[in-house]
């Protein structure tokens, strides 16, 4: 599950992360998208930690889907069930 929470913090930082990227090697304007964003996703009463756990087991459910429809459509046996 840590990967899939890397994943998602990845994924959900990634405007601030193209933003810094953007204030660094085109324009310094980018830095404040990238404080904006930080500034609104920091402040308490923002619902951040549970879309990023949310997130996060979206993903992991989505990789154990792929991983089932492949391995039925090669005729493996599925091991991904839980007991």
């Amino acid at each position: 599950m840590f990967f899939w929470f890397l994943a998602a913090e990845l994924i959900f930082w990634s405007p601030c992360i193209a933003g810094a990227i953007l204030a660094v090697l085109a324009d310094p304007w980018y830095w404040t998208v990238c404080t904006a964003y930080m500034a609104f996703w920091a402040l308490p009463l923002t619902p951040a930690v549970p879309l990023q756990l949310g997130l996060a087991y979206g993903l992991k459910k989505l990789s154990g889907a792929w991983k089932r429809h492949r391995a039925k459509k090669r005729g493996e046996k599925d091991d991904t069930q839980a007991t």
